[in-house]
């Protein structure tokens, strides 16, 4: 794993999953989105710690494991903060009501892997207005649904956009077609939406 420049201080690291990363003058950084899974979260930690740069806080795009897999880990290990809107708060922090929203009662075995329910994190921080200030630095918060209820992009200072899982990159949907969706009309709005911002780094989380 490397850190790779987009623009500003923004970053991303590239593994399974993108991670975003947002650093500060004090060589503290947000990351958008963690890891999906515990290994992949200790590599990030590893390479943050080369690059001397410590963890202030995890903005999570949305609940699902391969975005959130890492927060417990890394919350551990750094005492950071965590963001996530409250309606994928709720999941987050109570990762068994994944698998049964989607088997509609008590899940078998299959559905309790990792990537459906992730260890437990806590959120210490619920995003309910449109924006987030954080050592007076302001990221926009992008209200995305359709892949989860409370999907979320942010835009940080300097014009690059998180986008989780709102958008996924052509070679992606090549392999996997059939994308998955809470509410397909909140996901045609979210993509109405982020046209918006087509001035800015659009980053995708997959691909």
């Amino acid at each position: 794993v490397e850190l790779v420049p987009i623009a500003g201080n923004s970053y991303y690291i590239h593994d399974s999953t993108c991670i975003g990363v947002y650093i500060f003058p004090d060589r503290s950084c947000v990351l958008f989105d963690s890891a999906a899974n515990p290994v992949s979260a200790r590599k990030i930690l590893n390479l943050l710690d080369k690059e001397k740069l410590t963890v202030y806080g995890i903005i999570n795009t949305h609940c699902h494991g391969d975005h959130c897999s890492g927060n417990r880990l890394i919350q551990d290990k750094t005492g950071c903060r965590t963001y996530a809107t409250p309606e994928d708060a709720v999941l987050i922090e109570n990762p068994l009501l994944q698998p049964y929203i989607l088997f509609s009662a008590a899940p078998p075995r299959i559905l309790k892997n990792p990537y459906i329910m992730p260890q437990p994190s806590q959120i210490t921080d619920r995003i309910r207005g449109a924006e987030i200030n954080i050592k007076n630095q302001k990221f926009l918060v992008i209200n995305t649904p359709g892949h989860s209820r409370g999907h979320s992009s942010y835009l940080t200072p300097g014009g690059v956009v998180f986008t989780g899982a709102c958008l996924v990159h052509s070679d992606i949907l090549a392999e996997y077609p059939f994308n998955y969706l809470v509410d397909i009309n909140l996901h045609l709005n979210s993509l109405e939406k982020l046209q918006d911002y087509l001035q800015c780094s659009l980053v995708a989380a997959h691909g």
